[in-house]
């Protein structure tokens, strides 16, 4: 096999399908044992938890992923221009993480249902 050998749609399909159906087939197995070891109150505070942090991570990022593309695009043949742009998505998303953590902390000190599961929610 050579090196920049591409693989077919047909081929990336069946690994997409693969891929998918053994994340089901990982679901179905561990579910059931991880909802009788944390009771299905302690999985559901888990899966909060979880989803807190999913939709923090997508607030981090919001508008970040089309800019860099879109400047980086722009900038592509100039090495220079390309390491300030990335050095500035670097500077944004850390600005955009540091406020999102520092209102992630307040909330849980003051949400009633963050405080309860606070050790979770801080994992």
């Amino acid at each position: 096999m050579n090196q920049k050998q591409t693989h077919s749609v047909k081929f990336n399909a069946v690994m997409n399908i693969l891929l998918t159906a053994s994340n089901m087939l990982v679901s179905i197995v561990t579910i059931p044992y991880v909802t009788r070891v944390l009771s299905v109150e302690g999985y559901g505070d888990v899966t909060f938890a979880q989803n807190v942090s999913q939709w923090l991570s997508a607030m981090c990022l919001v508008g970040v992923p089309m800019y860099g593309l879109r400047e980086c695009a722009r900038v592509r043949d100039d090495p220079r221009e390309m390491a300030r742009v990335v050095r500035e998505l670097l500077a944004i998303i850390t600005i955009f993480t540091a406020v999102v953590l520092t209102c992630f902390g307040v909330s849980i000190l003051v949400v009633p249902r963050f405080h309860q599961i606070a050790a979770l929610m801080w994992v």
